[in-house]
């Protein structure tokens, strides 16, 4: 990855493509019905996904990391010493890949929709 060959400028920019882009034009679209109903499942999928962009984003944006993450979490972003790792474990890495399979479909549908 390019946090692992401390490449800073392509990371950030993964990032904010991630959070731009895909996060908000697609996945939040999808979503926003179930986050308005209260769906606990959405709501922790987007906290996790939060709580992960910070960490990652915090060697870039250190002061907007932290003061997020410590308001929203009561733990700073920059604190942390571990990549985040993904939610599947326990061999479900066949699933990871298969529901990684579907983003260019679903965001191409999506783009079609919108």
């Amino acid at each position: 990855t390019a946090y692992q060959a401390f490449d800073i400028f392509s990371a950030s920019r993964a990032l904010k493509s991630f959070g731009t882009g895909l996060l908000s034009s697609h996945w939040l679209e999808l979503a926003k019905t179930r986050l308005y109903t209260g769906d606990v499942c959405s709501k922790w999928t987007l906290h996790r996904i939060l709580r992960d962009w910070l960490t990652l984003f915090s060697p870039v944006c250190p002061i907007f990391s932290h003061y997020l993450s410590e308001t929203l979490y009561h733990r700073s972003a920059v604190d942390i010493r571990a990549l985040p790792r993904p939610a599947l474990l326990g061999g479900a890495e066949a699933e990871a890949g298969r529901l990684r399979a579907l983003t260019k479909p679903l965001c191409e549908f999506n783009s079609h929709v919108w």
